[in-house]
């Protein structure tokens, strides 16, 4: 997965302000709990899985093994297919770390043994081969502005077609819409051709929730979810990463 920056040009744009957020709920305080205790630099995964869930994301189920011994314990409590990736290294496709659509137990263990000796890597996460479009949702923070939010279509269609839409926060639900369908793919993700298409209100919903967890932690300078499957049902976070910096 990579991170695909954005350049936005912004001026006499005030200093964003914190307005209107429910720091009553408890997933506010849990969210502020995991930045203030973890040190600078990326997330781990399973911090990152945290802190987007605490934010009100869906995310496939998934684990996380550091050696055969492990990978044993709950290889037979697995749904086949399934993929794995590498922990520890940012840009996992460049190294070969990801394999997709492992059908067996036997294929898993050979295709793990494979990916934890990459240098580097430091376990491998294993979860459900989930089927849908390909979204994904970005945020950076540079200089004292306030946080972009970029989204479009995911995977490799975002280096390929470019086609990305860009806000700064706040972002009420119109301009969450606006983001969607200001999109030249938004044809595609309403559903083209007898093809189903996808949430486009649960879009933009999670467009917000990425809003208000950086007005929450504003520490976070680059987040990135890519791929966010969707389909007409549901969309959910199949992988991310996020950046801290107090």
């Amino acid at each position: 997965m990579k991170f695909y920056s954005v350049k936005v040009l912004v001026y006499n744009v005030p200093k964003y302000q914190a307005t209107n957020l429910d720091t009553k709920r408890a997933e506010n305080k849990h969210i502020r709990k995991i930045i203030d205790t973890t040190p600078n630099g990326y997330l781990s995964a399973k911090t990152t899985t945290s802190l987007l869930k605490h934010a009100g994301l869906n995310f496939v189920d998934q684990f996380e093994v550091r050696n055969k011994i492990e990978l044993l314990h709950i290889v037979k409590s697995l749904t086949y297919p399934v993929v794995i990736k590498v922990v520890g290294i940012l840009h996992k496709s460049d190294v070969g770390g990801v394999i997709l659509n492992i059908k067996n137990e036997k294929e898993l263990v050979v295709n793990f043994e494979k990916l934890i000796r990459i240098d580097d890597v430091t376990s491998v996460i294993i979860q459900p081969m989930k089927k849908g479009i390909e979204l994904f949702i970005g945020a950076k923070k540079e200089s004292n502005f306030s946080h972009i939010i970029m989204c479009g279509l995911g995977g490799v269609f975002v280096e390929i077609l470019k086609d990305v839409s860009v806000k700064m926060i706040p972002i009420s639900k119109n301009e969450s819409l606006d983001m969607i369908t200001n999109l030249k793919t938004y044809p595609m993700l309403k559903g083209i051709r007898g093809q189903k298409g996808i949430d486009i209100e649960k879009f933009a919903e999670i467009i917000r929730k990425i809003a208000t967890l950086l007005s929450i932690a504003p520490e976070i300078t680059e987040l990135d979810i890519n791929p966010l499957l969707a389909s007409a049902n549901e969309i959910i976070a199949v992988d991310a990463r996020i950046r801290i910096e107090k």
